[in-house]
């Protein structure tokens, strides 16, 4: 969990899969596919939005509320130790937003801190998944009212997201295989150390020159293929401690890996996450023994499979 910890106090981005256009909260369809959804809610509803991250859904949700005059009392809990008016403090109308959310850090979805029968609705934008499902399907059915609803997104096996995931840790793969960082160490560590003897001039112009092999073999061995934004984005950021090498680069060195490590972390999770057609069918019966209606379906973006839409009535 450390490294959702880390991700999220250290992160700009409200959610954890798109640091670009959509890191201040959803836009397009996936936005449209919840105001729909938002639309249902009757006035004055209290919501709560499990696995929240840094507070993307619930801050659209807020933002509809405020804008159709709705009144929705909107609560938000992650697992993660979870500080959002704190980490996107930088972001003034964002904050405006995230000060109407309350949120519950440290709280996993299979263990709510909310009374029987007290919620209107509990949503979940790629969150969900990574809970122990039938235990967290029985706390959303425990915390639900009567006529409650519970609707999420989640992170499909086969979607373009999953796939980049495969491509990312592939990708990580290879760094590993060729031991990227253990020359890179070395060489930084001899950059840091005094005096400057000719043995120690001789092993720097030497690894100088693997490092850059490695970072050819890597470009060479990704081009063309699914591993290739991966693979220019690790160098770019790395590049800059070696052009120049300076005391002071091994400890950005040693921060960078660490990030890749977390990241690492990260995108194995979502990985495993990740629901095939069997784990979709699996829940369908689950939900259906517990005596109550789920429907599962495809969500495609721009044509492409992007995740699963679930809802479930109580």
């Amino acid at each position: 969990m450390e490294h959702w910890n880390s991700y999220w106090h250290q992160t700009k981005s409200l959610n954890s899969f798109a640091e670009d256009e959509s890191s201040p909260g959803y836009n397009g369809a996936v936005l449209d596919y919840w105001h729909q959804l938002f639309a249902s809610f009757p006035t004055g509803s209290t919501i709560l939005d499990v696995a929240t991250g840094n507070g993307a859904l619930a801050v659209s949700l807020v933002d509809f509320s405020n804008t159709v005059k709705a009144n929705f009392q909107v609560l938000a809990s992650d697992l993660a130790a979870i500080q959002p008016l704190s980490t996107i403090a930088a972001q003034p109308d964002v904050l405006k937003l995230l000060r109407q959310v309350c949120f519950y850090s440290e709280t996993p979805t299979e263990q709510l801190p909310f009374a029987q029968n007290s919620l209107d609705a509990v949503i979940s934008q790629f969150g969900f998944e990574y809970s122990k499902r039938k235990a967290a399907m029985q706390e959303v059915l425990r915390v639900l009212k009567p006529t409650g609803s519970f609707s999420a997104m989640i992170h499909h096996r086969s979607s373009v997201l999953t796939k980049d995931c495969e491509s990312g840790l592939a990708f990580y793969s290879d760094v590993a295989d060729c031991h990227f960082f253990a020359v890179a160490t070395e060489l930084l560590t001899i950059a840091d150390s005094e005096p400057k003897q000719l043995s120690s001039q001789q092993r720097t112009q030497y690894l100088n020159k693997k490092l850059f092999k490695l970072a050819q073999d890597l470009q060479g061995i990704c081009v063309n293929t699914t591993k290739e934004y991966w693979c220019q984005d690790f160098l770019q950021r790395v590049s800059p401690l070696f052009m120049q090498v300076k005391p002071g680069h091994l400890q950005l060195l040693k921060r960078f890996q660490h990030d890749i490590l977390s990241h690492e972390a990260r995108l194995n999770d979502q990985l495993a996450s990740a629901w095939s057609e069997q784990d979709a069918e699996d829940f369908s019966a689950c939900v259906l023994r517990a005596g109550h209606q789920s429907n599962i379906s495809p969500f495609l973006l721009d044509n492409d499979l992007f995740g699963w839409t679930l809802k479930m009535t109580k």
